[in-house]
């Protein structure tokens, strides 16, 4: 087959990029569209084993990942780059046809799985770019000069497919960061390598020479609570479908250790061309978490001095610690306590610190 309908298949990747429910119905429907056996979505970096395909791959993706070939595939170690440069690739972009009658990928692997034709298509621009593969039988024709003409022109349309599930997933994790702000916690936003793209003003607050992050990975002074945090976050991005992981300890000299909680991000890692697949959630134990002063105005009637006071207090300073502070007389300080005491129906200090702590979402 040598013709096929470009705008159809782009239109179908367009959709899924504003409905991740409709991948699995694309990508096969894009299969039928080329007369290929099946299809898979790589990432060009930072592959994983569960990535989208055809129900048609599965019997060969599953020999893929059990007897290591996805860390031995050629067309990733030698194609990676190439891609960046070339929008559609063949073996033979990659390989010698000398070289591939006796390379073991091709004829261990691919012998085995009856898979022979293969094109990558390039998906995406600059950094964010993803590699749509297709795959034919033994039994089937190779990819035709002209259809490699129409992956290129696929891949030129397809440049946009990326950049709007990039944008869509980029507003999600903004979203995502801000609501762990309002309850002031602190959240990183990691990519399918483990990388920090994104971290929340609370996160920013955290940091200290002890934990914070070094090349874009998050960073503790102590090497071996480094080397089980990115254990962890290995085990949890190669899962198919596990949530989490056992909270992670970072120690820091002379304060309490931050407590690490890695968690999936489904949500936001629920399109293949998502750039967020993790989030990390640090928690200090050393801090006391308060609602901003405008959520204790609403919530509890307080004057703007009377919700000041009310943070400090529940940052753990008393009455004149509080005061010096807040740059105002011990005596202006025990006033504006009473006020709150009487409209927060509260007695004493601890008291208050209680009904403010139960105004923190439990994010």
């Amino acid at each position: 087959m040598a013709e096929f309908d470009i705008n159809a298949i782009a239109s179908t990747l367009n959709a899924a990029a504003l409905d991740p429910d409709r991948w699995d119905h694309a990508i096969e429907a894009i299969v039928k569209a080329t007369s290929s056996f099946g299809a898979i979505i790589f990432p060009v970096r930072g592959a994983l084993p569960f990535v989208p395909a055809t129900k048609s791959m599965g019997k060969a993706f599953e020999v893929y990942v059990r007897d290591g070939w996805v860390h031995r595939d050629e067309r990733i170690i030698r194609g990676t780059n190439r891609i960046f440069r070339k929008a559609v690739l063949t073996d033979k972009d990659i390989m010698p046809e000398q070289e591939i009658r006796r390379h073991p990928y091709y004829q261990d692997f691919l012998g085995r799985t009856n898979l022979k034709g293969w094109v990558a298509v390039r998906v995406g621009v600059d950094d964010q770019v993803w590699s749509l593969t297709f795959h034919r039988t033994t039994q089937q024709d190779e990819f035709s000069a002209a259809e490699l003409r129409n992956f290129e022109e696929l891949s030129r349309q397809l440049a946009s497919t990326a950049q709007i599930a990039s944008a869509l997933a980029f507003a999600r994790g903004q979203a995502a960061l801000s609501t762990f702000e309002i309850s002031g916690k602190a959240a990183l936003l990691l990519n399918r390598g483990g990388e920090v793209i994104l971290a929340n003003a609370a996160a920013d607050r955290l940091f200290d020479e002890h934990v914070n992050i070094s090349k874009k990975r998050l960073f503790c002074s102590d090497r071996q609570a480094t080397d089980r945090f990115e254990n962890g976050l290995k085990r949890l991005l190669w899962s198919a479908d596990q949530a989490g992981v056992p909270p992670i300890a970072l120690p820091r000299p002379g304060k309490s250790a931050v407590a690490a909680y890695l968690m999936r991000s489904f949500q936001l890692a629920d399109t293949p061309l998502s750039t967020y697949h993790a989030i990390a959630v640090l928690v200090d134990p050393d801090a006391r978490l308060t609602p901003d002063i405008g959520t204790l105005r609403a919530m509890l009637d307080l004057t703007p001095a009377e919700a000041r006071l009310a943070v400090a207090l529940q940052s753990g300073n008393d009455v004149s610690e509080a005061s010096v502070q807040l740059h105002i007389s011990p005596e202006t300080a025990r006033k504006h306590l009473r006020s709150i005491f009487a409209k927060t129906g509260t007695r004493r200090q601890a008291d208050l610190v209680a009904l403010i702590s139960n105004l923190l979402p439990d994010v």
